[in-house]
């Protein structure tokens, strides 16, 4: 998109004096998001291609550590949102100290949406959907039994509003805060879904995408239990037992896109593969 038309349409949503765009390249540095970050002479900002269900969850959640929301504008049939650019750090690099903010982030959004049903996008029963058509594609009888005891958590699990997309680059530690970025896909679902997302793809591997130590993972999980989980009435063993599953349903997201697309098998495919055996062999 030319950047002349880039500024009409920040400027449609709220009358800025634009000094600098620069559009945003994504994690890996190979290809560009539909994002860029525009300059005034005080302020920064981001200028996101978004859709429907972003706009309606900005709108809705609107006293919880996100960006601030200035406006959207259709054009051509898209839509485009105007939102606070937050200078900071996610959480590839798995730093400790930035992923308790992230919880402290996380259960305050647990604790504020407890049982108190909202309308967002990614709703229970379309997402419930989603996830048993999934178990047509393990191939392996013993993944797919696993998976019946993991939608059967699923379906009576506690629920709150929940981040159903928080990868470690979609959480922003800002000014000694952290703030959910990307709202795309938010709903009101099980609570343990934005810390399972969050931890599941960690590695203790210097120079993986997201590199994070296992004792440093094991005190989050500890955390998460301690600050939000004890108040649910559970104790640590239904938690770790539901955190098992729920972390079992994160590796099998590999095994079926392997599958579902006969792609070759590889060494990601055999990772996630014995992530889920792990998890098998845990309850046996």
């Amino acid at each position: 998109m030319k950047f002349n038309t880039i500024k009409n349409i920040a400027r449609k949503i709220k009358n800025i004096n634009i000094d600098n765009i620069e559009q945003i390249q994504n994690e890996d540095g190979d290809d560009f998001y539909s994002v860029w970050k525009i300059a005034d002479k005080n302020n920064l900002y981001i200028l996101k291609k978004s859709n429907e269900n972003e706009i309606n969850n900005y709108n809705l959640l609107t006293d919880i550590n996100i960006p601030k929301f200035y406006g959207y504008l259709k054009y051509y049939n898209k839509f485009y949102i105007l939102i606070e650019y937050l200078e900071g750090a996610d959480l590839m690099d798995g730093n400790l100290s930035k992923c308790l903010k992230a919880l402290d982030t996380i259960i305050d959004i647990n604790k504020k949406y407890l049982n108190k049903e909202i309308n967002l996008s990614d709703s229970f029963d379309k997402e419930l959907i989603r996830i048993n058509k999934r178990i047509e594609y393990l191939n392996d009888e013993k993944l797919e039994n696993k998976y019946k005891e993991f939608i059967a958590i699923y379906k009576k699990t506690i629920k709150t509003a929940c981040h159903n997309d928080l990868l470690p680059f979609n959480m922003i530690v800002s000014n000694d805060k952290a703030y959910l970025i990307d709202l795309e896909h938010v709903g009101y679902l099980p609570y343990l879904l934005m810390l399972v997302r969050i931890i599941a793809h960690y590695k203790e591997e210097k120079g993986y995408l997201f590199y994070l130590e296992e004792d440093a993972k094991e005190k989050l999980i500890k955390y998460y239990y301690d600050n939000f989980v004890v108040q649910l009435n559970k104790s640590y063993e239904e938690y770790c037992y539901e955190l098992d599953l729920f972390m079992f349903f994160e590796y099998t997201e590999w095994v079926y896109v392997y599958n579902k697309y006969k792609l070759k098998k590889d060494d990601r495919y055999n990772y996630y593969l014995n992530k889920c055996y792990e998890v098998i062999n845990k309850s046996n």
